[in-house]
């Protein structure tokens, strides 16, 4: 391996190290061909390791495992950095970082001379580098392949003599971003290329000339006159003087391909030697200059890679050397191997080299470095490095295992180092410091932003002062390009400067994962305040309720004082997305902020509405623009930015620069202009006027060029396709993945070599991103790794419209703003992980191309693992010999450890859950992506990477995708169906709560399913399998039908009232106390909050006109006409008198009209101060009944009558009525319209009549009158009703008021509601026990919901649908009804109540009917169930083993005990009885506990007992009348404390609802105390568990670590257990759990099968 390169080596040496180090060997046009081998060179794997893999070997494998399971100690934040950053200081970013909010990284940049080293690279590529990456994914510590500077930099960077310049650009970003190891050094025997500065000052080079020209005088000179002479003519032909660089400089031409032979074989030799002597002759030459002139390039990279790296204890931390020694080097024998291992110069060894080399191996290099550092391997001459050579052989392997080693101590010693425990609010707090600093950097004030400055700062002088100014915030308003974003930075930065004692908190909205959406930004903040202002976090976590969050924000904001006062800076608020509305600004108080808080806000003028909300809130003193930036001020910052960069600018050619930023005035333009352009001009470059496009577009487009022509066409538009691509962004690692698997770029960068691997080099992307410095910004994604994503929404477009083919912006052509949130700084460019998956890099496409799916389906093939085994070059899988591996970084959902097993350490593929499925969709690839949702591994491993949310998210896009599968001719839709896809996206929708707190019940939920659902047969497929952990979780009575609950609406803190679906059924709306909302049908996402005009003004009706619009009827007596597409008010109509209530608004099925009724409040008011401007009388006595036309606008038929009518339906031009004595009445309206013509030609409503066409009676008995209710429903196609008129009896109905069928129920029917559902009328009769679906025709019963809260029912028109809600509950609940079987036996209310009957469960071990064994009876676990009887259960299938009656046999109020024997079916009274307790609180715990004497013989017995205000007391029996110790063991008054006594550990631990679980000694010295917070604990039989309460279930601890061992899961709340009422019960054994919990469900949890 190490000749491959020979090969394709020059004629000369120094030509053949020139390529060697640029890592392509673009030979001379005589001697170099293009490659096009497609062989790959002999992997090391077999040579070396048996063709296994390092994470496969013994102690690797171990080492993997042990990290995977590592618990590791958090460490501690600096806590002054930690304040400060709170408190909103202006901190550098080092400074920031050591707070740890970042995933640490490993970024190494290897350092060594090229053609020696070849074999030991290849090593470490192949076999150490992936290993490392692996351990760095289960310690969660970014690694990063090493920075290899002789693989990877391109012919023409090399040619134009970049490479030097490179290499030590990418050693400061290694040292920058490395939190450990940044530099290791493989020292060989050879000293390296030595070439001479690219770049020399022009004082310098003349200073250099001079010397030349002395020395070519003197006859002493090593080097001849002549020889001098030409290369001071070489040197003024070749080094061409600059004068835009600051100070001026000469620059050495590239070398283009026709002069490359005369380069290498003269005027580089020349160059060389005279530049070397000159520098070493030079007066005035500096130590630092000359040496450039003098040592080789790995030397420089040693100077400044290890030399320069202070003080001694970091260089020791950031550095390794590994000093390889070849003895016995034969020049003689084979000078073309000894060539590629030792400096040659003439044929001969080159002896100076060589001396500077041992100098740097016995100085320099152990002076600088601790002997730990330093490992020194010798091995003999082979010739070379003959792997075929045991010796050499064994030399690789240790090799290879000390840098794995060394590389992975380090690694692992980070991990320790960064094992800070996950906070949100110090990442979120970190991220926007560090954002800030970078808007900052490239603010350059004006006069202009400078007023804006100044308003800012007075305005928040006036709030924190106390002054009595308008309480409102400053809004700041900014056009696209007008660098808001730098400007809201600066301000931040101002004010914090101007008020040090103030708390400044800054968020730049969009830029981060909690800054996204109005909940997660409040949510964030709100505990931020806290913790900065009072230095602990708030009591209360932050609200699931939007509303009470809201509350609790805004009373944050209270927390500011005189002198700590409050400032809030929220930049772009047009970023927020449209959940919740959060753009509507209704959380942000604007008009009336608490004293010591000041508020400042920006916004685009035209995005989002926000600008519109802001401008029509505040006083416009409290407004202010950004203004435009003019030519003059564009020219000082122009010079600003020119001074940063050392540059500078001849006057016609920043005369080109102003006159092009005049087309296109804003900041991104003129920045793209400076940037990419104008500071790599020389003096000498003449530029066209227009040379600059005139749009921010056709600049990026010769930007685009650029980059192509620098890094290669195909690989730049691959980096920047998957980058457009992505969802958010790649990390470093992703990118050199995914373009390492793309063969077109791979055959483009290895034109003319081939890799030794094949794989990108590293140095290819690092490269892009140097030249796309500040258009790329680095935040954290999933898992904490850190990503790279476009900084400006301009980039992006224009990046998708060239890479991806998408026009992503009608008229992006004329559009010369600056982007990404159209304000020219890139806040809220960034998509986040929080928001839904559609919210991506192409949101806002309107089209799909080839290209697009192409590159979607790359990366979903790389985050699905396709590529992890090796890729087939150019997909010819059909060729064996083509496969390739690509090193690429493991896919597995779980990384490393079991999700089943919690000692493992489960490490999740964050990255992969989070962007798989959105890739997979925009590829197209629907079957893979239903597959990939439909897993439970995926949804628990999504679950417990913390991504709930998105998860619901994915399955919503999907089914929209399906639903708009019209496109696809219906296929995905049919696929979805064959996924059983609506019963997954219900059973993740259901228990997206349950998963959020506890991911690890996501297998038990789903083995709760009904057996023939996809979701319990996945779950059988996981518990089944061998070796798994998790115990079988079995329900009592299990339904073998889907629950009818769809989702839950919630979100609010009033209940709500008028619930009505709109039309298409999607949206199910509600008024919720002065706000009308609206939810996603089938997810219960929020997707509308509209507030009522009126101050006090509540909803009380809701219902969709025809046209689409909403009404609202209010307690104002007005109606409201919403338009739901724009939230806009359209209209307003006065019905009502303030005495008089809405009745009913309603429109029936001919939509001809909208029925409105009003009638007197129940309790009216006894003030009349208002006139009555409706068109209704007056007397609160009677009923008013109004017909309008179906927009609202006009009343066309009013009637009055008794306030008699109890229920109410309009239909056919007929009224049918509920009366309160008892009647079921048909109406017809005289005079109404009957024709849609008719009812728009009336201009003045007509006084019409009712006409009393039949009726019918209920037999109600006197003393029953006046009825309260008589719930009635019009039946489905006529005028027949179902009423229950009678207790618990409903009838049928007819037209012409005759009865046609009649049925009793055991409980009182309060509402009906007719639908069309299942192919039949369904009558939905609403009682104590929830819903009743009945056949309207038969009112037989098919179908029970239980619905606690039923008291307002709606339907959708389609009937598959039910909503309801209560008057007390704050949640709308959604049904659906498509599973009812209308065909269904007619169900018995005896069913109904069985689950309300079922009493708490009870354990006991029964005797089977056979013996076993010596005659020993067999035991059978088993638990109780009943009331009035008691039956008996197998635990383990759940059959019925017997009964026995309770009834005759209950306990008393003295005797409330009972004794069962359970295996002889005997009852014992009066066993137990009450002993009165004669203390001043209960005792609520009592326990013994048996110590331990130091010989292992029985020591005392202890009496733990415990009382209500959670004091342990410690007993010694038998010894004294009075407790030795009294603790207080928890804060408060508990009800119940849980005591356990450990035996083996001697220790007692307690434990309450919502405090730690502590451990005690017997002493009464709190030994130890942990995270957890159990309600209850008890300890399990084999002494090696604490059974505590889990949310949900119970788990498993380990008695001396506490660690979980076990979990068990599936209730629906949380458990309860104390000493009055169990309902946790564990068999003797300890194998089997029965638990009871709110959710009213009765759960066997199985241990038997796993070794306890």
């Amino acid at each position: 391996m190490g000749c491959h390169q020979s090969k394709l080596a020059m004629h000369e040496e120094l030509a053949e190290e020139r390529a060697n180090a640029s890592g392509n060997a673009t030979a001379s046009a005589n001697t170099a061909t293009k490659n096009t081998d497609t062989k790959q060179q002999e992997p090391l794997l077999p040579v070396l390791w048996d063709g296994v893999s390092r994470s496969k070997r013994g102690q690797w494998q171990q080492r993997l495992a042990d990290a995977a399971r590592a618990k590791l100690d958090p460490c501690e934040r600096p806590a002054e950095t930690l304040k400060r950053v709170l408190e909103g200081d202006a901190l550098p970013d080092s400074e920031i970082q050591t707070l740890g909010t970042r995933q640490p990284a490993i970024r190494l940049f290897l350092s060594s001379t090229f053609t020696d080293t070849e074999v030991e690279r290849n090593a470490l590529i192949e076999d150490v580098y992936p290993y490392l990456k692996s351990l760095g994914q289960r310690l969660r510590v970014q690694v990063y392949q090493s920075s290899e500077m002789r693989w990877g930099i391109r012919s023409e960077a090399s040619a134009a003599h970049e490479t030097s310049e490179i290499c030590m650009r990418e050693i400061k970003r290694c040292q920058q971003e490395s939190s450990g190891i940044s530099y290791v050094l493989i020292l060989g025997n050879k000293y390296g290329f030595r070439p001479f500065p690219a770049k020399i000052p022009e004082e310098e080079f003349n200073l250099l000339k001079d010397e030349m020209a002395k020395q070519a005088k003197q006859t002493a000179s090593t080097v001849t006159p002549a020889a001098l002479n030409k290369a001071m003519e070489y040197m003024d032909e070749w080094f061409v003087l600059n004068e835009n660089v600051v100070p001026p400089t000469r620059e050495l031409t590239p070398v283009k391909k026709e002069h490359s032979d005369a380069w290498w074989s003269d005027i580089f030799p020349t160059l060389q030697t005279c530049l070397r002597q000159a520098a070493t002759g030079a007066p005035g030459l500096s130590d630092e200059r000359r040496a450039l002139y003098v040592q080789s390039v790995t030397a420089e990279e040693i100077e400044n890679g290890l030399f320069k790296v202070e003080p001694k204890e970091a260089r020791d931390k950031a550095c390794f050397v590994f000093d390889r020694r070849l003895e016995g080097i034969d020049v003689a024998l084979d000078p073309d191997t000894a060539k590629l291992f030792i400096d040659m110069a003439g044929g001969e060894v080159d002896e100076e080299a060589q001396q500077q080399l041992e100098r740097s191996r016995a100085e320099a290099v152990p002076a600088a470095l601790s002997p730990s550092r330093i490992k020194t391997m010798t091995i003999p001459w082979g010739p070379g490095i003959d792997l075929a050579r045991t010796d050499h052989a064994e030399y690789m392997r240790t090799f290879a295992d000390a840098f794995c080693d060394t590389l992975a101590t380090d690694i692992e010693r980070v991990a320790r180092e960064h094992a800070f425990e996950s906070d949100t609010v110090v990442e979120e707090a970190a991220a926007h410091a560090m954002f800030g600093n970078l808007r900052r950097r490239g603010f350059v004030s004006t006069a202009a932003t400078q007023q804006t400055v100044d308003a800012a700062l007075a305005h928040v002088q006036q709030r924190i002062t106390g002054g009595k100014e308008v309480a409102a915030p400053f809004a700041i308003c900014g056009p696209s390009g007008s660098g808001k974003t730098s400007l809201m930075a600066h301000i931040a930065g101002a004010i914090k400067k101007a008020h040090p004692a103030a708390v400044v908190v800054s968020r730049f909205l969009g830029t981060s994962r909690e800054s996204g959406t109005a909940r997660t930004l409040m949510a964030n903040v709100y505990r931020h305040i806290h913790r900065a202002l009072k230095g602990k976090k708030p009591a209360a976590a932050p609200a699931a309720d939007f509303e009470k969050l809201t509350e609790q924000f805004q009373a944050a904001l209270k927390l500011g004082t005189a002198r700590k006062p409050l400032v809030l800076v929220l930049d772009s608020l047009d970023q927020l997305s449209d959940e919740d509305q959060g753009r509507n600004l209704e959380w942000l108080p604007l008009a009336s902020l608490p004293p010591n808080c000041a508020i400042v806000v920006s916004s685009l003028p035209d995005v989002g509405g926000c600008w519109e909300v802001l401008k029509a809130s505040l006083p416009d003193t409290n407004q202010q623009h950004v203004a435009k930036i003019s030519k003059d001020d564009a020219d000082g910052i122009l010079s600003t930015w020119l001074a940063d960069a050392k540059r500078s600018l001849i006057p016609a050619q920043r005369s080109v620069v102003l006159g092009a930023y005049e087309s296109c005035p804003t900041p991104l333009y003129l920045r793209i202009c400076t940037q990419f352009f104008a500071l790599r001009w020389t003096h000498k470059d003449a530029i066209a006027p227009d040379f600059f496009p005139k749009t921010v577009e056709g600049l990026m487009e010769k930007v685009f060029d650029e980059l192509e022509t620098r890094h290669g066409k195909e690989t730049v538009r691959a980096a920047l396709g998957y980058l457009s691509a992505s969802r958010g962004g790649l990390s470093d690692n992703e990118m050199e993945d995914l373009l390492s698997c793309n063969d077109t770029v791979l055959d483009e960068i290895y034109e003319w070599w081939v890799p030794p691997v094949r794989r990108v080099p590293p140095l290819i992307w690092a490269r892009i991103v140097s030249d796309l410095e500040g258009a790329l910004v680095e935040r954290g994604a999933e898992g904490g790794v850190i990503i790279r994503a476009r900084y400006h929404r301009q980039h992006r477009e224009a990046a998708e419209r060239r890479y991806l083919g998408l026009n992503s912006r009608s008229g992006a052509g004329n559009d010369t703003g600056d982007g990404s949130d159209g304000n020219g700084d890139g806040a809220g460019d960034v998509a986040t992980s929080s928001s839904s998956s559609t919210t991506a890099t192409s949101t806002s496409t309107t089209t799909t191309t080839a290209l697009t799916v192409q590159r979607h389906g790359e990366l979903a093939d790389y985050f699905s693992g396709r590529w992890e085994h090796g890729r087939h070059l150019h997909d010819k899988t059909d060729d064996a010999s083509a496969l390739r591996d690509r090193k690429v970084a493991s896919m597995k959902t779980v990384l490393a450890g079991r999700l089943d097993d919690p000692r493992s350490g489960a490490v999740v593929n964050a990255r992969k859950v989070a962007v798989l499925p959105f890739h997979l969709m925009h590829a197209q690839r629907w079957e893979e992506c239903a597959t990939t949702l439909c897993d439970l591994e995926f949804i628990e491993a999504k679950a417990t990477a913390g991504m709930v949310r998105q998860l619901v998210a994915d399955f919503e896009d999907l089914q929209r995708s399906g639903g708009g599968g019209r496109r696809q001719g219906g296929a995905l839709e049919s696929l979805l169906k064959k996924h059983s896809f609506n019963i997954w996206t219900r059973f993740v929708a259901r228990n997206a709560n349950i998963f959020e707190r506890t991911p690890g019940a996501v297998i038990a939920r789903a083995s709760l399913y009904p057996d023939q659902t996809a979701v319990f047969k996945a779950a059988e497929t996981v518990l089944s399998a061998p070796g798994c952990r998790l115990p079988r979780v079995r329900q009592f009575e299990k339904p073998q039908q889907l629950s009818s609950l769809a989702t839950v609406c919630s979100g609010f803190s009033f209940p709500p009232k008028g619930i009505a679906f709109t039309r298409n059924g999607k949206w199910v709306c509600a008024g919720v106390g002065s706000k009308l909302r609206a939810w996603d049908a089938n997810t219960g996402k929020s997707v509308l909050t509209l507030s009522m005009p009126g101050q006090l003004e509540y909803v009380c009706r809701v219902v969709q006109l025809p046209n689409g619009h909403v009404a609202t009827a209010c307690s104002s007596g007005q109606i409201h006409v919403w338009n739901l597409s724009t939230r806009e008010l359209v209209w307003t109509v006065e019905v009502a008198q303030a005495e008089e209530e809405f009745r009913s608004l309603y429109v029936p099925g001919d939509d001809l009209t909208v029925l409105v009724i009003v009638g007197p409040k129940p309790q009216p008011s006894s003030s009349q101060t208002a006139q009555p401007t409706s068109t209704t009388t007056t007397d609160p006595r009677r009923v008013h009944l109004m017909l309008y036309t179906p927009d609202l606008r006009q009343c066309v038929w009013r009637h009055e009558m008794d306030d008699t009518v109890l229920s109410w339906q309009l239909r056919d031009n007929t009224l049918v009525a509920g009366t309160n004595d008892g009647r079921i009445v048909w109406w017809k309206l005289g005079g109404a319209p009957t024709m849609a013509a008719a009812v728009q030609a009336i201009m003045d409503p007509i006084e019409g009549t009712l006409v009393e066409v039949a009726s019918y009676a209920f037999l109600v008995k006197e003393r029953e009158l006046p009825l309260r209710h008589l719930p009635m429903s019009l039946v489905s196609g006529g005028l027949d009703v179902v009423a229950a008129g009678r207790f618990r009896m409903l009838s049928y109905i007819k037209a012409d008021g005759s009865l046609s069928v009649e049925r009793q129920f055991e409980h009182e029917i309060s509402a009906i509601r007719v639908v069309a559902g299942g192919g039949a009328l369904l009558a939905l009769a609403r009682g104590m026990f929830g819903i009743t679906v009945i056949r309207a025709d038969t009112l037989e019963a098919v179908h029970r919901i239980q619905a606690p809260a039923n008291r307002i029912m709606a339907a959708t028109p389609s009937g598959d649908l039910l909503a309801c809600s209560d008057l007390q509950q704050p949640f709308v609940a959604v049904y659906s009804l498509e599973q009812v079987d209308v065909h269904a036996k007619a169900l018995t209310d005896r069913g109904h109540q069985q689950q309300s009957l079922i009493s708490e469960p009870h354990v006991a071990m029964l005797a089977a009917d056979g013996a076993s064994g010596a005659g020993e009876k067999e035991t059978l676990p088993a638990f109780a169930v009943g009331r009035d009887d008691l039956g008996f259960y197998d635990a383990a299938t759940m059959a019925l083993v017997h009964t026995v009656a309770l009834k005759e046999h209950r306990a008393s109020a003295l005797n409330p005990f009972i004794v069962l024997d359970a295996v002889r079916r005997k009852m014992y009274k009066d066993v137990i009885t009450f002993r009165e307790i004669k203390n001043t609180v209960a005792v609520t715990a009592v326990l013994l506990c048996t110590t331990t004497s130091d010989d292992g013989g029985d020591g005392a017995a202890v009496l733990a007992t415990c009382d209500g205000n959670t004091i342990v007391k410690l007993w010694r029996l038998q010894q004294e009348e009075h407790p030795y110790v009294s603790i207080k063991v928890h804060s408060g008054y508990a009800s119940s404390v849980s005591l356990v006594w450990l035996p083996k550990q001697q220790l007692l631990a307690s434990c309450a609802q919502e405090q730690h679980l502590l451990l005690w000694n017997l002493a009464g010295e709190l030994v130890r105390a942990t995270n957890l917070k159990p309600a209850w604990a008890f300890l399990h039989p084999s002494l090696k568990y604490v059974v505590a309460e889990a949310y949900g279930g119970l788990q498993f601890l380990h008695a001396s670590t506490l660690a979980p061992v076990f979990r068990a899961y599936g209730h629906d709340f949380g458990l309860e257990i104390n000493t009055r009422n169990k309902r946790v019960r564990m068999t003797p054994d300890g194998r089997f759990f029965v638990s009871w919990a709110m959710d009213d469900a009765i759960l066997v949890h199985d241990f038997s099968h796993l070794t306890l």
